[in-house]
């Protein structure tokens, strides 16, 4: 039995449930065991108790692993989980003027339908131009424009309901697209506009100057008592699905209410159209450059509980080579039927799993309906979303701290979601290369449903593309590509 099929065989068989960990070795001797990783819930103060405080930077312990670590083992993943975890509960805490955090707690049911700290942050056409779509909008609700100005080679925009690489939507179970929102933080804003990155003239300028991409990096001043310093630029993309006319929905998830903003050429009409919405949160990615341990960034991704299940032949996730033929390759529906995914339906017992949507005969863009459900008309079957299944099984440390989190949110919508993973570079690692990741694989299936078994199904290797509008290394930012 291969080392990763033994790891997955122990937590199969019930050994989470018990409170240990496992760590497989290479020598014939059972393996030792580890305690259960101790969740950490605020960066800073009181570490028992949720907190506002976004980390500056991660904390490790002093038995880890050290140069040389290029594997996912128990010992090694926890404070990148709990970094992940630390931030997310931060980023969304209920929030006033400005993104300053309320005395309330994030549990707090009072502050339900509070802006949350990130919603202060801006979108990339409030940094690079182009603003929002022009909506009526009276009260102030957030925009999601259904196209960018980025160009792709080809000539054609990208849409902010079109997934990365593949361009292909995703629908959910009512047949209605997910919609994505991307920001960062006024620390990487700084950055950007102060370096004159935020225009294709500026960034020609710096390239000129043969200056160097490089990100605010977090720190703590006093890094023994995580006191001091100063949080790193962070990046955020969050994936919505729409919950109108969904009672059960609306009480699972975290909801705002948004403007969908629809151009006439993704329009069923012709003409331009103004959605007003309730959208449920399914899917946020958060990254964040830290200083210790590399120069790159530290990834962590989360979803929501129900958004699809995992596949009855998920690869594990201590996995460092694609299965052969990943072209081929298809993650398969669960032996277990179960009816609550948003994205999973086992009626649909002839759909492909991870197969995007085709578009109609003739058709050059995904076009929206009129009324709703907006995607009807590419539905499998003619009634089914998209088929989604989790190819990458939840590593267990992961799993655990998940566990532990989601019982300290219990009774707040919070409390239904998940980290998936967090990725991070190997700290013998320099910056380049952008490799090994650890994990080495990891997705978010309302981001990259389509890219799951892939060479570029990883945070890190992904990002790894990222250029400015001059062809400079962007530093991991794809941001950058959006100067006009």
């Amino acid at each position: 039995m291969s080392l990763s099929k033994h790891r997955h065989a122990y937590f199969a068989a019930g050994v989470l449930a018990a409170g240990l960990i496992y760590q497989p070795s290479m020598a014939a001797d059972a393996p030792k065991p580890i305690p259960a990783p101790t969740p950490i819930f605020c960066a800073s103060g009181n570490a028992g108790q949720l907190c506002s405080t976004l980390p500056n930077d991660i904390s490790l312990p002093k038995d880890f692993p050290g140069n040389g670590y290029k594997g996912l083992i128990p010992t090694g993943q926890p404070p990148f989980d709990n970094f992940s975890w630390q931030a997310f509960v931060a980023l969304n805490w209920p929030a006033g003027a400005g993104g300053k955090p309320l005395s309330n707690s994030i549990t707090d049911k009072s502050t339900q339908g509070a802006p949350r700290v990130w919603s202060a942050y801006s979108t990339p056409g409030q940094v690079f131009g182009g603003g929002t779509a022009a909506c009526p909008n009276s009260k102030g609700l957030p925009v999601f424009a259904m196209t960018s100005k980025i160009k792709k080679a080809a000539g054609k925009s990208i849409g902010e309901f079109l997934e990365p690489f593949t361009d292909m939507p995703l629908i959910d179970r009512n047949l209605n697209f997910v919609v994505y929102d991307v920001r960062l933080n006024p620390l990487e804003q700084s950055y950007i506009v102060g370096n004159g990155l935020q225009t294709k003239a500026g960034q020609q300028v710096f390239a000129a100057a043969k200056k160097t991409v490089g990100f605010p990096q977090g720190y703590y001043k006093d890094p023994a008592t995580r006191s001091g310093g100063s949080v790193g630029a962070i990046e955020l993309k969050t994936a919505w699905r729409i919950v109108d006319g969904d009672p059960k929905a609306q009480q699972r998830y975290y909801t705002i209410d948004g403007m969908i903003a629809v151009d006439a050429e993704h329009s069923d009409t012709g003409q331009a159209m103004c959605i007003p919405a309730k959208l449920g949160l399914v899917g946020m990615h958060i990254m964040e450059r830290t200083t210790t341990d590399g120069t790159a960034w530290i990834w962590g991704t989360f979803e929501h509980v129900d958004n699809a299940p995992i596949a009855g032949n998920a690869l594990p996730p201590t996995q460092t080579q694609l299965p052969a033929n990943p072209d081929k390759w298809i993650c398969k529906a669960p032996a277990v039927k179960d009816d609550r995914y948003a994205f999973y339906n086992p009626a649909c017992t002839t759909c492909t799993s991870n197969q995007g949507p085709a578009k109609q005969k003739g058709q050059q863009n995904y076009t929206w309906a009129g009324k709703p459900p907006y995607a009807a008309k590419y539905a499998n079957g003619g009634k089914y979303g998209t088929q989604v299944v989790r190819c990458w099984d939840i590593y267990g440390t992961t799993a655990q701290l998940n566990a532990a989190w989601q019982q300290k949110l219990a009774g707040s919508v919070w409390a239904n979601y998940m980290l998936v993973s967090t990725q991070w570079q190997a700290p013998s690692e320099t910056f380049p290369p952008v490799t090994p990741n650890i994990p080495t694989y990891l997705s978010n299936t309302t981001m990259e449903t389509y890219l799951q078994v892939n060479k570029v199904g990883s945070c890190i290797g992904c990002h790894g593309f990222a250029q400015t509008t001059a062809k400079q290394n962007a530093n991991f930012s794809f941001l950058l590509g959006h100067a006009q």
